[in-house]
């Protein structure tokens, strides 16, 4: 009895979370959005920002600070912590912020603001 009892409750369970559970993807090879019949919108895994990507002239993984900063200029906001040291650049007029280990470009992000 208890056994049937559990199967019943896990049961109830799926069926009440399924409409609140999300599908991830790491497909990228579609860049683009897919709306289904429910509503949901589904955007693949980084194009977030794809169309904004290539409206600018992005730092890439590897480039210098002195490559950086003659691409964008002087940084607004500067932190730098840790051992290594990481350091961010934050550029607001551009809604970027650049992160380097040392004196060499890890990751540059662009900020989306609706």
């Amino acid at each position: 009895m208890t056994r049937i009892l559990l199967i019943f409750l896990s049961v109830a369970l799926i069926t009440i979370s399924l409409p609140f559970t999300a599908k991830v993807s790491a497909n990228n090879d579609s860049s683009q959005e897919i709306q289904h019949f429910d509503g949901t919108i589904v955007v693949p895994v980084g194009s977030q920002s794809n169309q904004l990507r290539h409206s600018q002239a992005l730092p890439e993984y590897g480039q210098t600070m002195d490559d950086v900063k003659k691409l964008l200029g002087t940084a607004s906001q500067t932190d730098t912590i840790g051992e290594p040291a990481i350091t961010r650049w934050y550029y607001p007029d551009q809604r970027l912020t650049v992160y380097f280990e040392g004196e060499r470009v890890l990751r540059s992000v662009i900020h989306n603001t609706p």
